[in-house]
């Protein structure tokens, strides 16, 4: 594995942390119950472009894993 896949696998770990934890602050506030109609379509949006980010970077992830 080259320096810069070392590197990228250290910037995708810790970008992966912040979707997940952005992804469970989300689901939070959706099972909360607590939220305006208008704002559950923008929560469900965002919560669809993290599940879609999460499953690129993590595919990438697991391509720099097995390099290892």
């Amino acid at each position: 594995m080259s320096f810069q896949q070392k590197k990228e696998l250290e910037v995708l770990e810790s970008e992966i942390s912040l979707l997940e934890k952005e992804e469970r602050s989300l689901t939070d506030i959706l099972q909360s119950g607590a939220t305006k109609p208008e704002e559950l379509a923008n929560v469900g949006n965002r919560l669809t472009e993290i599940h879609s980010a999460l499953s690129l970077k993590l595919d990438r992830w697991e391509e720099l894993q097995n390099l290892m």
